[in-house]
């Protein structure tokens, strides 16, 4: 009976089969993330005593967009937010429950206007946030956005159609 020795791969083989398997990996998330961002877009305008501003926001309008919202998500735009469509106008309550960002929630009635303003949420909470009054959409944007853009109960806001 022989002896079998077997030869060690060379570290150039290991460096590469390291690589593609980093590669992998972060292709799988990249489809993940692909996956939430081919969520509906569109542009929001709230109208301040400053003027106009503007926001790209994803859509959540389906329950399991709604209870996925911006969970996981390690970064928002400056201008980029996520805008919530309940069925109905009533007190909302939101969580931050796997959300890594710190934001401001803006309450928005069927009239389309501000409501209640909930300022720098603390990621990852499990504490409840509730609208002052009742609303049917929910905006989330970077905390310390409302104050930036000087966002107020009585703004007006408009979606633009595609």
């Amino acid at each position: 009976m022989g002896h079998h020795t077997q030869k060690r791969p060379d570290r150039a083989i290991l460096a590469a089969l390291f690589s593609l398997l980093v590669m992998l990996v972060a292709g799988a998330g990249h489809e993940r993330v692909q996956a939430q961002s081919g969520i509906e877009r569109r542009i929001l305008s709230i109208t301040t005593a400053t003027g106009a501003q503007e926001f790209i926001v994803e859509i959540a309008n389906t329950e399991p967009d709604r209870q996925r919202g911006l969970m996981f998500r390690r970064n928002l735009g400056e201008r980029e937010g996520m805008l919530f469509l309940f069925d109905q106008q009533e007190i909302i309550t939101m969580w931050m429950k796997n959300t890594y960002i710190s934001l401001d929630m803006i309450f928005i009635n069927d009239e389309r206007l501000v409501v209640d303003v909930a300022r720098n949420a603390e990621p990852l909470s499990l504490d409840v946030i509730a609208s002052k009054a009742p609303a049917k959409w929910v905006l989330e944007l970077n905390a310390g956005s409302a104050d930036r853009f000087g966002i107020r109960p009585g703004d007006r806001v408009h979606i633009k159609q595609k």
